[in-house]
C-alpha cells in the first residue's frame, strides 16, 4: 500500500506506480484536523497553500513543491473558508482562521463540512484512480479536549473565561507566555519593545540598564493614575484604553527582554466559531460537533468510495469506527510499559472487531517511527507482543 499526497497526482502517476509494484494499492492522504488553504492575510495570516504545511526544516526544493497545486485549488473552490475554525479577540474582532499545524488552518467536523468533504475527497480519489483515503489524526475520545481547553504555560492561569479554544493562550497571542500576577496579567516580551503609548510618568529610571523596578510600587502607581492600562518592567506606565497597536509588538534594535503588566480590567477575551455560523461556540459545543460529525464523515466517505475501498485512520489510539478498514498506530503511542502495549492492543482489537462486524476484511498497520520516544529495538519487541491477528503490516518512517 502506498499513501500519496493528493497534490498534482494524476491517473498516469497511479498507473506508473502499479506497473512498477504489481498488486499495490494507492490511497490519498488527508489530514483529519487541518487543510491547505489560500486566503487573504486578513482572514489567514499564515496560509500559504502548501499541502503538507510549513514545518521548520522542510523546504520547497527537497521536500515537496510549494504553493497551491491542482488539489488545493479545487479544495479551496469547494470548501467555504468560514466553515474552518475561526477566532476573534478584542484586539482583532474579525473572524480569523486558526493555525492548527504550521502553515495549515484547523477545522472541526460539523454538519456542513462533513458531507461536503466526503463528496469532494471521495470524488477526487475515484477520479484520479486512487483506491481509498488515509485519514491522519483521527483522534480518540479523550484527545478532543486538548483542542478546547485553555492552552496556557505551566503555572499560569486563564485571563478570561472566554479565552478558550484551539491555539488560544491566556493572552490570545501564541507568541506570549502569560501568568496571573495579582490583578495584573504579565505578558512576556522577548527582544522587542512594546508599542503602547507611554504616560510619561516614572519611566526609564529602572529596569533595562538600571536597577530592577519595584513592581509592587508600579502597580500602586498605575492603580492611582487616571488612564493607566498597565506598565512595563522598565517602569513606563502605559495609556489606555488598549487598541490593536497596544497588543502587537514591533521589532526594535534594542533587546530589552521586558514584560508588560496588563491591568485585569482591560484583559482580552477570545472567542471561537467552529461551524461557520458567525457565532461564538463553547468547548462543549466544539466537542459535540466533532463527535457527532467525524464518524458521519467517514460513513459518507465509505458510501462514496464503495465497500472495497481502503480507508485507514492514523488514530494514536482507539476509535473503533465500523466504516474504517483499520487503524494505523505510531509506536510512540504504545509507550508506558505494559499499559502502553495494552492500550495499543485494545485499539487494534476494537477496530478489528468493528470492521469485521461490518463485513469487511480488517487491515491495520503499526508505524515504526519516532525512535526518540521509543528505541527501534523496543518498538520491535513490543510489536512482537501484539497478537499476530491484529496487525496486517508494518511501516517504517
Amino acid at each position: 500500500m502506498f499513501i500519496t499526497s493528493p497534490e498534482n497526482i494524476t491517473k498516469a502517476h497511479v498507473a506508473k506506480v502499479k506497473a512498477a509494484a504489481p498488486g499495490s494499492r494507492l490511497v490519498l492522504y488527508w489530514d483529519f484536523g487541518e487543510m491547505p488553504v489560500t486566503a487573504s492575510p486578513e482572514v489567514c495570516p499564515f496560509c500559504t497553500g502548501h499541502v503538507m504545511g510549513d514545518k521548520w526544516g522542510r523546504n520547497c526544493t527537497t521536500t515537496y513543491p510549494c504553493g497551491a497545486g491542482s488539489f488545493t485549488k479545487a479544495l479551496n473552490k469547494s470548501v467555504p473558508h468560514e466553515l474552518l475554525i475561526r477566532r476573534r479577540t478584542a484586539a482583532n474582532p474579525t473572524w480569523t482562521m486558526v493555525e492548527g499545524y504550521p502553515g495549515l488552518p484547523a477545522y472541526c467536523w460539523n454538519r456542513q463540512l462533513a458531507p461536503l468533504l466526503a463528496k469532494f475527497l471521495g470524488d477526487w480519489a475515484l477520479d484520479h484512480g486512487l483506491e481509498g483515503v488515509y485519514l491522519d489524526g483521527y483522534v480518540e475520545a479523550d484527545r478532543i479536549g486538548k483542542f478546547s481547553a485553555p492552552s496556557c504555560p505551566p503555572g499560569s492561569v486563564v485571563v478570561s473565561a472566554a479565552a478558550v479554544g484551539l491555539g488560544c493562550d491566556c493572552c490570545s497571542d501564541r507568541d506570549r507566555g502569560c501568568e496571573q500576577a495579582g490583578h495584573y496579567t504579565v505578558l512576556r516580551q522577548k527582544d522587542t519593545l512594546d508599542s503602547v503609548p507611554n504616560l510619561g510618568i516614572t519611566g526609564g529610571k529602572c529596569g533595562y540598564g538600571h536597577k530592577p523596578c519595584n513592581i509592587s510600587a508600579l502597580k500602586a502607581e498605575c492603580d492611582a493614575t487616571n488612564g493607566c492600562a498597565g506598565f512595563n518592567s522598565n517602569g513606563w506606565l502605559k495609556q489606555g484604553p488598549l487598541n490593536s497597536s497596544s497588543l502587537h509588538r514591533t521589532p526594535s534594535a534594542v533587546a530589552d527582554n521586558s514584560s508588560f503588566f496588563l491591568r485585569s480590567s482591560t484583559t482580552l477575551t477570545c472567542e471561537y466559531d467552529y461551524d461557520g455560523d458567525g457565532e461564538a461556540d463553547t468547548p462543549t459545543e466544539h466537542a459535540g460537533m466533532y463527535w457527532a460529525w467525524r464518524s458521519a464523515f467517514v460513513a459518507a466517505l465509505r458510501q462514496r468510495l464503495g465497500e472495497k475501498a481502503l480507508i485507514f485512520a492514523n488514530s494514536a489510539g482507539a476509535v473503533s469506527d465500523p466504516s474504517l478498514s483499520g487503524v494505523t498506530i505510531e509506536m510512540e503511542s504504545c509507550t508506558g510499559g505494559g499499559a502502553g502495549v495494552q492500550h495499543c492492543a485494545d485499539a487494534l482489537e476494537g477496530q478489528r472487531a468493528a470492521t469485521l462486524a461490518a463485513g469487511r476484511e480488517a487491515l491495520s498497520v503499526l508505524w515504526m517511527t519516532h525512535s526518540e520516544s521509543m528505541s527501534a529495538a523496543q518498538q520491535v519487541r513490543r510489536i512482537g507482543r501484539s497478537p499476530a491477528s491484529l496487525v496486517t503490516g508494518l511501516a517504517r518512517t
